[in-house]
């Protein structure tokens, strides 16, 4: 047997017995514990729990052809305990790197009570293979981690991290397409760096306690997708240079609490099929540029404090016979009526848009 086969057993049993049958702060806290008699394993472990299989034949263990483990996927498996950080001897390279593994994926979502007694460090030395990480909805805690330096999908919702949102973290990943946070409880801003991010397309940070300003999307060369709803502490106006963002496709900035004008320069965003700002505390006049977006489906701009007519350029593209504007949300005093039954709009407060889809 080679030396990266036996590192290889290795590192997967310090995966297989950290976290199978295995208690945690979690469950030590968790009411739904107190009467197991017989603490739970993983739902699947075929291979783990023999000595005569190779690993890469293990249950959610993937190898390419020279036999080094590439993929380690154990999503919704029952995993517990704390997940450890062997796992970096699986590197393709850097300094924990054994000739045992050219990990490129790791995808532990959906295990509820898998812990990490707060301490994510390793993710950083998972080598310059690694592509792409999945931990949601776990119960990962403490700061975000740095991330390996090709990375490209992130996938960290509903967890416990509260805090690591800082320039540092994503310094350098010009290879990261794809952003989800949502979920957290973070309680800090997101970085500027994000905007320097060459291949970010796609961002997803709703309910995760975000504070401060919109500022840190100015720039976003490549942003196709950029959902941050239901962050109450995310103030100050819509920078008016959001409209260099030409590539944006849907743009969803709902239940946050955003003030000042909608910018009319959110007409330059051609690209926009999507646009959702209601819930905040915009003011002022619907500009008319909006009617600029000739690709959009929805627009919603409802329960917000806007004030005078709706344009009636965007009356029309509700009836545009190529291209027509499915929904068109804003409040009712906008709308030109005071009743559920708008003249112009397709709905007047969020749960009749919503009603439409």
């Amino acid at each position: 047997m080679t030396e990266g086969k036996i590192i290889q057993y290795y590192a997967l049993y310090c995966i297989y017995n950290a976290t199978s049958k295995v208690p945690n702060l979690i469950t030590d806290n968790d009411p739904r514990f107190d009467t197991v008699t017989t603490f739970p394993g993983w739902s699947t472990n075929t291979g783990w729990d023999k000595n005569n299989i190779d690993p890469c034949d293990f249950f959610g263990i993937t190898c390419d052809r020279p036999n080094l483990v590439t993929r380690v996927e154990l999503p919704n498996n029952q995993l517990t305990g704390n997940f450890p950080p062997e796992i970096k001897l699986l590197a393709s390279d850097g300094d924990y790197s054994t000739g045992a593994g050219n990990l490129f994926l790791l995808d532990v979502k959906q295990n509820e009570f898998l812990y990490n007694n707060k301490d994510s460090s390793w993710v950083a030395d998972l080598g310059s293979d690694f592509a792409s990480i999945d931990l949601s909805i776990t119960s990962f805690a403490g700061q975000l981690p740095k991330f390996p330096s090709e990375i490209i999908d992130i996938a960290i919702s509903f967890t416990l991290f509260e805090g690591g949102l800082n320039n540092g973290i994503f310094d350098g990943l010009d290879t990261l397409e794809y952003l989800e946070l949502d979920g957290n409880s973070f309680g800090e801003g997101l970085p500027n760096s994000l905007a320097q991010l060459s291949s970010l397309a796609n961002v997803f940070v709703s309910d995760s306690n975000i504070v401060g300003s919109l500022q840190f999307m100015v720039g976003m060369p490549q942003i196709r997708e950029f959902w941050i709803d239901k962050n109450p502490n995310l103030s100050n106006a819509i920078p008016v240079q959001i409209g260099e963002s030409t590539t944006l496709e849907s743009l969803s900035l709902t239940e946050n609490g955003l003030t000042g004008a909608i910018p009319s320069q959110l007409g330059l965003l051609t690209q926009l099929s999507f646009l959702w700002l209601y819930g905040n505390k915009l003011t002022g006049q619907v500009p008319s540029e909006l009617a600029n977006l000739g690709k959009a489906k929805l627009i919603r701009m409802e329960e917000n404090n806007l004030s005078g007519d709706m344009p009636a350029e965007l009356c029309t593209l509700l009836a545009n016979f190529l291209f027509p504007l499915d929904i068109l949300g804003s409040d009712a005093s906008v709308c030109g009526s005071s009743t559920a039954t708008c003249e112009c709009c397709s709905c007047c407060n969020i749960a009749s848009c919503d009603a439409l889809g």
